[in-house]
């Protein structure tokens, strides 16, 4: 039985039925452009994360106090650039991209969305790489993809839900899914943390922006690769399960007590940055000099090739690695210089996984690390199924899929004890607040 038969007034028709409209292929051009600039983005900043780790080993390598006085000037250059030209660049970018959801479609989005944030972003964070701060580059990716999505939608007319959150969840899960060559990862982020709902009519958008711009980053660095590499190992026995359950308790309530330091040190320092921003960048930068003197450069950069020795090449890190690794980490994001936390934080977690290997010699140290991982990870940030995710497509680890969910989601759980909101969505909050006081009137008017 065929329904009902639509008609429409003439001029009135509804784009899904322009297709093969010229505006319908303008729509698709741009689209397709702006995912290609997102696997762009994502393919110099994994070059650039390599030649930072090679400069930095140099730079310690040559003088162990050159890194000590580039770490200040470089946060104290970054937040005069930033404060001066690209103010909104702060932070890793996922909880501007999550408030830029939370405003209506229009102008004001452009505070946290434009091609000038992109610009920045990227800038900034190739210069925080080069100085020694410990920050990945999947955040300010994130940001970077919801920014040039959402300006396309500035010149072509997109569909409504396109428009109001399609692009910007497709640009910030292109980001996190090209980082990592996790495309299914990147979809589930989108969903769980920065969008925080399933979107059916979303769903094909997200898909087709991570496909694309994955599929550039694997023809610009030559072909299909795995971000670690790949693991093969399983957890079988009682033991392992112990110590999964172990692991995932403590890790996940030291994640939930770092997201919770953070945020009570963020709002109490807030009026110092206000005041004295330089004063404060110079003094963060020199606590990561001294960390990075005590670590004997260990804590330098994003933690990517520690964790690649510990996990991969099965060497072994000084026991104090991720104490100072989280440091450094604490340090860089308190300083609000742009950057991501996903690779520090899976590095600690690698060096905790290092220590936990020691107390279950039985049990596959491969194992034991990806669990501590995982579970640092998920209590950091409290996206579980992300933090699996994300994991198994890191490793091609899949006998390891349902222990990497269950110790993700008890780490949430005890995680979620200590620090009651996720830490992306609080400091969107804090974020959105100071914006609003900040450019009230222009969002009223």
């Amino acid at each position: 039985m065929s329904g009902p038969v639509e008609s429409f007034p003439e001029g009135e028709i509804p784009a899904r039925y322009k297709l093969l409209s010229a505006q319908a292929w303008k729509c698709y051009g741009l689209f397709i452009l702006g995912a290609v600039g997102i696997g762009l983005a994502a393919t110099v900043f994994t070059l650039l994360e390599r030649w930072s780790g090679q400069f930095l080993a140099w730079s310690h390598g040559t003088s162990r106090w050159l890194t000590f006085a580039t770490a200040p000037l470089g946060l104290m250059a970054i937040i005069f650039i930033r404060n001066r030209f690209f103010d909104g660049t702060q932070g890793t970018g996922i909880p501007q991209t999550i408030a830029a959801l939370k405003m209506p479609a229009g102008p004001n989005r452009r505070y946290l969305l434009s091609l000038r944030i992109a610009i920045g972003k990227f800038f900034l964070t190739a210069m925080g790489l080069f100085c020694g701060a410990s920050i990945g580059r999947e955040g300010p990716t994130v940001q970077i993809g919801a920014s040039i999505l959402a300006t396309i939608s500035h010149v072509a007319h997109f569909p409504r839900q396109l428009v109001e959150r399609g692009l910007i969840l497709g640009g910030g899960a292109a980001g996190i899914a090209a980082s990592f060559n996790a495309p299914v990862a990147g979809i589930v982020f989108a969903f769980e943390e920065i969008g925080r709902s399933f979107e059916k009519h979303n769903a094909s958008t997200i898909v087709l922006t991570v496909a694309i711009a994955c599929q550039v980053v694997l023809w610009c660095l030559g072909g299909f690769y795995l971000f670690y590499g790949d693991v093969e190992t399983s957890l079988v026995t009682v033991t392992g399960w112990l110590a999964l359950v172990l692991i995932a308790v403590v890790l996940g309530a030291l994640g939930g007590a770092f997201a919770k330091c953070l945020l009570l040190l963020t709002d109490r320092l807030v009026r110092l940055w206000q005041t004295h921003p330089y004063r404060m960048a110079g003094g963060v930068g020199l606590v990561l000099g001294v960390i990075g003197l005590l670590s004997s450069g260990l804590s330098y950069g994003s933690g990517f090739e520690h964790a690649k020795q510990i996990l991969i090449d099965g060497e072994k890190l000084p026991w104090f690695y991720p104490f100072t690794r989280m440091l450094a980490t604490f340090a860089t994001l308190l300083s609000g210089i742009p950057g991501g936390l996903f690779d520090p934080t899976l590095s600690a977690g690698a060096g905790f996984g290092q220590l936990f290997s020691e107390l279950f010699p039985s049990v596959p140290a491969q194992a034991i690390i990806l669990l501590a991982m995982v579970s640092f990870f998920s209590g950091v940030v409290q996206s579980p199924i992300t933090s699996a995710a994300i994991l198994v497509e890191m490793t091609s680890a899949y006998e390891m899929i349902l222990p990497l969910l269950i110790a993700a989601i008890i780490a949430y759980e005890f995680s979620h004890m200590i620090c009651r909101n996720s830490l992306y969505e609080e400091i969107s909050e804090a974020f959105l607040k100071v914006f609003r006081e900040r450019h009230g009137k222009e969002m009223a008017s």
